[in-house]
């Protein structure tokens, strides 16, 4: 459990499916945000594999964006064995969402951050991969819900009221496909205690 704010999270996983030619996601606009995750590193616990991630996101357009300092804690993680499969939507998924215990969703100045044209922010997290083997899997993609899970009615309030600081963005944002290298040994060691 991480304390984040003065309220505990926990992660839920969402859903753990495999696909086979899944349409891929697109994007109909370009966003003004780009998102660029780097694996850290891998570690066995229980027999569950921790995926230690580093997120970035840059704001790429010529005026400043608003966006939850959370943004880029929710994900979708699609796996596939090539980037090509990703592309093509060829991949297994699972959904982890942190849900807070306090229920009540922060909506105050101090929930958002702005970037300022050519300004990035990071965000590092450990997420657990459970009901997916990764084995043979060497090319991940990610999507970040940046918006709080079942509060979309609120975006249009929020965007209005943040106006003179920027844009708010509350889509989701899209990864490019990237290398997934994990240790094969710790990938084949790490097995559910019986």
């Amino acid at each position: 459990m991480s304390k984040i704010f003065g309220i505990f999270y926990f992660t839920i996983l969402i859903c753990s499916q495999s696909l086979s030619a899944q349409t891929p996601t697109p994007q109909a606009t370009k966003p003004p945000l780009e998102v660029f995750p780097t694996l850290l590193g891998a570690r066995c616990n229980n027999g569950t594999i921790w995926l230690q991630l580093n997120t970035i996101a840059t704001n790429i357009s010529d005026q400043p964006v608003v966006l939850r300092k959370d943004a880029l804690q929710n994900i979708q993680a699609r796996f596939a064995a090539t980037e090509a499969d990703i592309l093509a939507g060829r991949y297994e998924k699972l959904t982890m969402v942190s849900i807070s215990l306090s229920k009540q969703v922060d909506f105050s100045d101090n929930a958002y951050i702005t970037l300022p044209p050519s300004v990035s922010t990071g965000h590092d997290q450990e997420y657990p991969i459970t009901g997916l083997d990764l084995k043979g899997k060497k090319a991940a993609q990610f999507i970040y819900f940046t918006w709080p899970t079942g509060k979309k009615d609120q975006a249009a309030s929020e965007r209005t009221r943040l106006t003179q600081t920027g844009d708010l963005f509350v889509d989701d944002l899209l990864s490019r496909p990237f290398a997934l290298n994990i240790d094969p040994e710790l990938l084949k060691t790490c097995t559910p205690k019986k």
